[in-house]
């Protein structure tokens, strides 16, 4: 009997494992194919490279930086107001910056981009000192020399990179009668050259700022000025012009403008309708009118010495001080006015003034006018009143217990009763005036005669009596105070 058992158990075996074999394999090629691929990061090859440009001192706008690197199209940035650039993306390897601005030598920066990372330079320029601006007044060039902006000797010019980022100049009082030169001040933001002291001679006589675009402050006041142009100055913030010779001003481009000093000067007409961010204004001499209707911000409103025959304020809600003294108004409604602190308007033809909705004010001055008769009860903050020379006949405040001063010289009062008022006269500086009146009888007894400064009792009635604390001490140190047939009394 012949044995193939064996055999066939082997090649069986054989088959199975070539069997395994294979499954294994094809499970895992199935995995491998199956399964997700990890993800491959990027490699960084580019940078960054930050900076800033500056003079020594100072960080320049507007210069330009351009970047170079071999192979690759040159990428240029224009500085802002700060003076900082910024590059992103830049390939890594070697960059020349190359940076120019007007007044200024060109200077190349080399650098090294490093992939993933961020370069920061200081580019410090060289002004070009070939340039110059001419400074004819000697004057003006001292003080530049005083300031550090040039050196010594004065020659009559100065480096115009030197001014031409200069923001801040004060001149007040300097004797600069020429400010040929001031044209290169190319960031000048903040200039005066007033001669509110008066302690110079010499004033100027012409000026021009059309090149002085940044200008947000002027101040020209008191000098011998006859024209101004300020139409350029678009940024203008603040302008004084007071006390000089100007007889025309277009303030139409400055609408940017919030203050505007231009009193004492022959201005017949002033139109600052377009001007609708002012809260100050001052103005005189020959106007006869002006609309403020669209001016709702203006706080502060100064109108003396002047010819205004009519003035309207109903629209100025926001009004805190209006001083109109030394006009022609016959009439003055402030009715609308409730934030009103201050009034002013005296030397006026006002007949009647109503002060019935003006709760917050202070302050009043009135005298010389017309008025027979004034309300003041509803004043109760009131701290200072006069109203000399007019014809009042009666004067109620006993509401207004912060009263301080307090002039009523010139009137027809008969009696007045300044008991409910014990702060009248106890601050240095403010006083009690009621002389030439028709005064019978004057009531202080108010509790605080031991601190009252000084005063003016005199030119009433012969038989006046002054109601005070003590007899004895208002005979003692208030003897000058009144007429010699007036009398101090304890009570009536």
């Amino acid at each position: 009997m012949t044995k193939h058992a064996p055999s066939k158990i082997f090649t069986f075996q054989k088959i199975n494992k070539m069997l395994f074999l294979f499954v294994v394999l094809i499970t895992m090629s199935c995995s491998k194919e199956d399964s997700p691929e990890e993800p491959t990061l990027p490699v960084v090859t580019v940078g960054v490279i930050t900076g800033s440009v500056n003079n020594g001192s100072t960080n320049l706008e507007g210069a330009k930086v351009t970047l170079k690197q071999t192979g690759q199209q040159d990428k240029s940035i224009v500085t802002g107001v700060d003076g900082t650039f910024k590059f992103e993306n830049i390939p890594a390897g070697n960059v020349t910056l190359v940076t120019s601005l007007v007044l200024y030598a060109e200077q190349n920066t080399q650098a090294v981009i490093e992939a993933g990372k961020e370069v920061n330079l200081s580019i410090s320029m060289t002004g070009d000192a070939t340039v110059l601006t001419l400074i004819p007044d000697a004057k003006f060039e001292e003080l530049l020399i005083n300031a550090g902006y040039d050196v010594a000797p004065i020659n009559g010019s100065v480096p115009t990179y030197k001014i031409s980022t200069v923001k801040y100049l004060n001149f007040n009082d300097s004797g600069v009668a020429d400010l040929t030169g001031l044209q290169d001040f190319a960031a000048l933001e903040y200039f005066s050259c007033s001669n509110i002291y008066g302690t110079s001679v010499i004033k100027l006589t012409s000026v021009d700022f059309s090149k002085n675009k940044a200008l947000k402050s002027l101040d020209i006041s008191f000098n011998k000025i006859s024209t101004l142009d300020v139409s350029k100055n678009t940024a203008l913030e603040n302008l004084k012009m007071s006390s000089n010779l100007i007889s025309n001003i277009d303030v139409s481009n400055n609408t940017a403008l919030k203050l505007l000093f231009c009193d004492r000067n022959p201005l017949s007409a002033l139109d600052v309708t377009k001007n609708t961010a002012l809260t100050d204004l001052s103005f005189g001499v020959d106007i006869t009118t002006i609309d403020i209707s669209k001016n709702t911000a203006l706080i502060n409103v100064y109108a003396q010495n002047g010819k205004l025959t009519s003035l309207d304020v109903s629209k100025n809600t926001s009004l805190e001080i209006l001083w109109v003294s030394d006009n022609q108004l016959t009439t003055l409604d402030i009715s609308k006015n409730t934030a009103l602190v201050h009034l002013m308007c005296q030397n006026n033809n006002l007949t009647t003034l109503d002060l019935n909705t003006n709760t917050a004010l202070t302050g009043i001055v009135c005298s010389y006018n017309k008025l027979t008769s004034l309300d003041v009860s509803k004043c109760t903050e009131l701290v200072r009143l006069d109203c000399r020379n007019n014809t009042l006949m009666s004067l109620d405040v006993s509401k207004n217990v912060k009263l301080v001063g307090l002039n009523l010289s010139y009137n027809n009062l008969t009696t007045l009763d300044l008991s409910k008022n014990p702060l009248i006269a106890t601050i240095d500086g403010d006083y009690l005036f009621c002389d030439n009146n028709l005064l019978s009888t004057l009531n202080l007894k108010n509790g605080n005669n031991s601190k009252f400064t000084t005063g003016n009792f005199k030119t009433n009635t012969s038989t006046l009596k002054i109601v005070v604390d003590d007899v004895n001490y208002a005979n003692t140190n208030w003897k000058n105070l009144k007429d010699a047939s007036a009398v101090y009394v304890n009570s009536l």
